[in-house]
C-alpha cells in the first residue's frame, strides 16, 4: 500500500482504489476469492464502476439524498454494492443478516433510519420475505427494492444448496419478479456515473451493534474519514508482524453490519492490498474451517466461542491451520489459561508459528482500540493504539484520571480517529461525553492501568446487585475473576428468583473444562482462589448459587447470552454455596446440591435483596445510555438460535423452500414432464422436437391432481431428480445441453414478457429524455427530490 495516501477528505472507495492502483502488479493481485470466482483488484474496481453506474441511473445518489439499506451478506456482491453506493455518495446502512428472517425487524430499521431504498441478497432473503417487503414498499416509502443474486458454492457448501440456489434465482426473476441486480447491471452498467461530492457526511456509512431495546441493531454512523482510519491500524499490524507484509489473506468471519467485520476485516484488508476470503454464512458455517487451507488464510478475526466450537468439532481430523500467522480474538476477555489451550490446539493442527492477540474495541469506536501482545502470561487487554485516548472515572475520587495518574482504575472512556459523531438525522443515537473539551464514549467497563500504560479488564460497571443496606454485589468483577481461573471456560452471574423470599439472589452460571467429571471440583477450586481469605475479592461478593452447565447459550456474536439464561435456557446441576469461615474470612467452600430440604437454609444463608432490573442499571455517575447490557430480549427466534447453528438453520429453511418450489411451480412441473418424455422426444425428428416441447410446456397447468402426482414422484424418485437437476446445469452431454438451452430459452422468453426491467428498457429506448416526477419530501435531515423508480 502507498502509505502517503491520506485518510481524511476522501471517500472510502477512493482510499482503497488510490492505495492499490500504483502499478499493474497491484491491480493484478487477488482482492476477493469465494471458492467460485477470483477477483483481482482491477476486476473488483470494474465491478464497482458497473454498480455505481447502475445506482446512478436509479437515482440512488447523493444529489437525491439516498440512504440505502444493504443486507450485510458476506459476499463479493455485497462488497461491490457497498463501494458502488459510496462512489455515488448515497449513505449506506449495512443491515444485520438476521433481520432478513423478520419483516418486522427490517421494517423497523427502514422507518427508524429513514431509508430511501433497500438492497437484499438472495442467500439470506427468502422468496416469502421478498414478496412481503414488496407488498409494503409504498407503506415504507421505498423508491427501489433490489435483489442481488449471490452464487453459493465452494467446498464449504453442500452441492445441493449450490444447485438449489440457481433454481431460486430463476424463481425470483419469474415468479416473484423483483428488480434483480444482475438484470439491472446489464441494462444500466454502462451509464454515466454520478460521483459523490468531496464533502463527506458524518453518516456516510452506518453499521450496527448486535441488538438494542427495540430488538434491532443500534445504528452507528461513521464518516468516510473515520472509516479510512483503519488503514493506519493495519500498518501497525504489518510493522509488528512482518510475516503479514504483502501476505494478508483474511477470512471474513462475521456479517458486514458489524464493525469487527466491515471495518477491521474488509476495509482494513483492502486498504493494504490484501485478499478477502469469502465463505457463505461466514464463521457460522459449520464447514468454514475448510476455507482456511483452501485460500491459505494468514489473518483471522474470531471470538473465543468459535474456537471452542472447533475444539469440540467431530471433524477435528480435517482441521488444517498451517497457513495462519496471526489470530485476533475479540468480543470478550480471554484468560491466560484459555490462551494456552488455544495455542496448544492450533499447534496440534499445523499452526506452529501462529501468534494470538486480544483486540478490545467497540462498534461506536470503529473496532479495535487496544491490542494485547502474544505473551502467554499476559492477562491484560493491552495498550491503547496510536490515536486512541482514554480517561478513567474513579468513583472514590469522583474525578476523571489520565494514564499519567497510573497505577489507577475506574470506568473507561475512549476516543479515537474511528469514533462516531453519534448523530443521525439530528438525533443522538450514541451518547458522547465531553471531558476537558474533548468528546469521549463511555465503554461501561471497569479497567485498571499499570505504570507502563497496560490496561487490565476488571468487569462491567453496569453488572451488579444491590442489597437492603445499599452494598453492591459486583457481578462483573466476579465474572472476570472466576473466568480467569484454571479450568473455567466461561461464566456469567444472573439473578435467580426465589418465591420463598419473593426476590432474586445472584447465581453464578459456569461452563467448566472438565472432561473427566461434573466440573464441581473445578468450580470449587476456582471460587477458593478468588474468595479464600479475601485473596482477590471480598467475602461479601461470594455468589449464593452455582449452576454448572455443559453449555452456556450465546448470541449471534458469540457472547454469553444473559437473557436466555434468565429465561431458563441453560440446563445443569445447581448447588448452594456454603462458605466455611474463621471469623469474617472464608477458609473453605462447600457446594451442596440444591434440594427441597436444604432450599430454605440456603436462602437464609445467602439472601440478598435485589431485583432483576438492577442487573441492567449503571452505577456510572453520568447517566449513560450507551450500555449494551441494557438491551432487552430480542425476538424469540433469535434468542433460541445458537450462532453456530445459524447457517444450518438457513440451509434447512432454504432447502424446504426449494422443495416447495419444485412441488408448486408450473415451470418445474413442466420440466419434470419433459424429462419423463425425453426418451420419446429423442425418437422424433429434430425439426418437430422443439415444437413438441413448446406445446407440452405451454399446456402444463398446476392442477390439484398433477401436483399430487408430482409430490408422489418426488418421494419415490428423489435421488433420480437430484441427478437430473445436476445434469441440466452441468451439461454432462451434448444432447442434454441442447435441451437445457431450449428449456431456459423458453423460460427467458416468458420472463422477458413479465420483466419490469424489460419494460423499463423498452420505455427507455422510445423516450428522448427520461421523464422525472419531482416531489418534495422530508426524508432525511433536509429536503430531497423523490422520483418514481423502476416500476415493479
Amino acid at each position: 500500500m502507498d502509505t502517503s495516501i491520506r485518510t481524511s477528505g476522501i471517500r472510502a472507495w477512493q482510499y482503497v482504489r488510490e492505495s492499490n492502483s500504483a502499478s499493474e502488479e497491484a491491480l493484478s493481485r487477488a482482492a476477493i476469492e469465494n471458492g467460485i470466482v477470483r477477483y483481482t483488484y482491477g476486476e473488483m474496481f470494474e465491478q464497482w464502476d458497473k454498480y455505481a453506474a447502475t445506482f446512478s441511473a436509479l437515482r440512488m445518489t447523493e444529489s437525491y439524498h439516498a440512504r440505502v439499506g444493504l443486507l450485510g451478506s458476506t459476499s463479493a456482491e455485497a462488497i461491490f454494492a457497498f463501494y458502488g453506493l459510496n462512489m455515488t455518495g448515497a449513505e449506506v446502512s449495512v443491515i444485520p443478516v438476521y433481520t432478513s428472517f423478520s419483516i418486522e425487524k427490517v421494517s423497523t430499521t427502514i422507518k427508524n433510519e429513514m431509508l430511501t431504498d433497500i438492497i437484499l441478497t438472495d442467500d439470506y432473503a427468502q422468496p416469502a420475505f421478498i414478496t412481503s417487503l414488496i407488498a409494503k414498499k409504498k407503506e415504507l416509502g421505498l423508491n427501489n427494492i433490489l435483489v442481488m443474486h449471490v452464487p453459493v458454492g465452494g467446498n464449504s457448501v453442500n452441492g445441493f444448496i449450490t444447485t438449489a440456489q440457481k433454481y431460486k434465482h430463476l424463481v425470483d426473476r419469474i415468479a416473484i419478479a423483483p428488480i434483480c441486480m444482475d438484470a439491472l447491471l446489464e441494462l444500466y452498467g454502462d451509464s454515466p456515473i454520478e460521483y459523490a461530492s468531496s464533502e463527506e457526511s458524518d453518516s456516510s456509512i452506518i453499521l450496527h451493534t448486535s441488538g438494542t431495546t427495540s430488538g434491532t441493531g443500534k445504528p452507528i454512523p461513521l464518516s468516510d474519514s473515520a472509516f479510512n482510519s483503519i488503514g493506519g491500524v493495519y500498518q501497525i499490524l504489518e510493522k509488528r508482524y512482518p510475516e503479514l507484509e504483502n501476505n494478508i489473506i483474511c477470512g471474513v468471519t462475521i456479517d458486514l453490519s458489524n464493525s469487527y467485520s466491515m471495518v477491521n476485516q474488509v476495509h482494513g484488508t483492502l486498504s493494504l492490498g490484501g485478499t478477502l476470503a469469502m465463505v457463505p454464512g461466514c464463521a457460522m458455517n459449520p464447514e468454514f474451517y475448510k476455507s482456511i487451507p483452501e485460500f491459505g488464510q494468514t489473518l483471522l478475526f474470531v471470538t473465543a466461542a468459535f474456537i471452542e466450537i472447533w475444539m469440540r468439532s467431530a471433524n477435528r481430523k480435517q482441521l488444517d491451520f498451517s497457513s495462519l500467522k496471526l489470530l485476533v480474538l475479540g468480543g470478550s476477555f480471554v484468560s491466560v489459561a484459555d490462551k494456552r489451550r488455544y495455542y496448544d490446539f492450533f499447534k496440534e493442527y499445523g499452526a506452529d508459528n501462529l501468534k494470538i492477540i486480544n483486540g478490545y474495541g467497540l462498534t461506536e469506536l470503529g473496532g479495535a482500540c487496544l491490542l494485547s501482545g502474544e505473551d502467554l502470561d499476559d492477562e491484560s487487554i493491552g495498550y491503547p493504539m496510536p490515536g486512541v485516548e482514554m480517561r478513567l472515572y474513579n468513583e472514590d475520587q469522583k474525578k476523571f484520571l489520565t494514564v499519567e495518574d497510573a497505577p489507577c482504575n475506574g470506568i473507561l472512556y475512549l476516543r479515537s480517529d474511528l469514533m462516531t459523531e453519534g448523530i443521525l438525522d439530528g438525533n443522538e443515537v450514541v451518547k458522547t461525553y465531553t471531558i476537558d473539551g474533548t468528546k469521549y464514549i463511555c465503554t461501561n467497563d471497569i479497567v485498571s492501568v499499570d505504570k507502563s500504560g497496560k490496561c487490565f479488564f476488571l468487569g462491567r460497571a453496569s453488572r451488579y446487585f444491590i442489597n437492603d443496606n445499599g452494598v453492591k454485589y459486583e457481578s462483573g468483577k466476579v465474572e472476570v475473576a472466576v473466568s480467569r481461573q484454571e479450568g473455567i471456560e466461561a461464566c456469567v452471574v444472573v439473578p435467580l428468583y426465589l418465591k420463598l423470599i419473593h426476590d432474586n439472589i445472584p447465581m453464578l452460571c459456569v461452563k467448566a473444562v472438565d472432561e473427566a467429571g461434573s466440573g464441581k471440583e473445578t468450580v470449587r477450586k476456582a471460587l477458593l482462589k478468588v474468595f479464600k481469605a479475601g485473596k482477590i475479592l471480598p467475602a461479601d461478593q461470594l455468589p449464593h448459587r452455582v449452576l454448572i452447565t455443559d453449555d452456556l447459550p450465546r448470541n449471534q456474536n458469540g457472547k454469553v447470552d444473559v437473557f436466555r439464561i434468565m429465561r431458563g435456557e441453560a440446563d445443569g446441576s445447581q448447588y448452594a454455596v456454603k462458605p466455611v469461615r474463621i471469623g469474617p474470612k472464608i477458609m473453605d467452600i462447600i457446594l451442596e446440591p440444591v434440594s427441597d430440604e436444604n432450599e430454605k437454609e440456603a436462602i437464609l444463608q445467602n439472601a440478598y435483596k435485589t431485583i432483576a432490573k438492577d442487573l441492567m442499571e449503571s452505577n456510572n455517575p453520568i447517566n449513560n445510555n450507551n450500555n449494551n447490557i441494557n438491551n432487552r430480549m430480542e425476538e424469540k427466534f433469535m434468542k433460541q438460535m445458537n450462532p453456530y447453528e445459524f447457517f444450518k438453520e438457513m440451509n434447512a429453511k432454504q432447502t424446504e423452500t426449494f422443495k416447495k418450489m419444485f412441488e408448486n411451480n408450473p415451470y418445474c412441473q413442466g420440466y419434470k414432464d419433459y424429462q419423463e418424455k425425453q426418451a420419446e422426444a429423442f425418437k422424433t425428428c429434430q425439426e418437430k422436437q422443439a415444437e413438441a416441447f413448446k406445446n407440452m410446456f405451454e399446456n402444463c397447468k398446476p392442477d390439484v391432481e398433477r401436483i399430487k402426482e408430482y409430490n408422489k414422484m418426488m418421494m419415490e424418485h428423489n435421488e433420480k431428480m437430484h441427478k437430473m437437476t445436476i445434469d441440466i446445469f452441468k451439461d454432462i452431454n451434448e444432447e442434454n445441453k441442447k435441451f437445457a438451452e431450449a428449456f431456459f430459452g423458453m423460460v427467458k422468453e416468458d420472463a422477458e414478457k413479465k420483466s419490469p426491467v424489460k419494460k423499463a428498457a423498452a420505455k427507455k429506448a422510445t423516450e428522448k429524455k427520461p421523464a422525472t416526477k419531482k416531489a418534495t419530501a422530508k426524508k432525511t435531515a433536509g429536503k430531497k427530490e423523490e422520483t418514481k423508480p423502476v416500476e415493479e
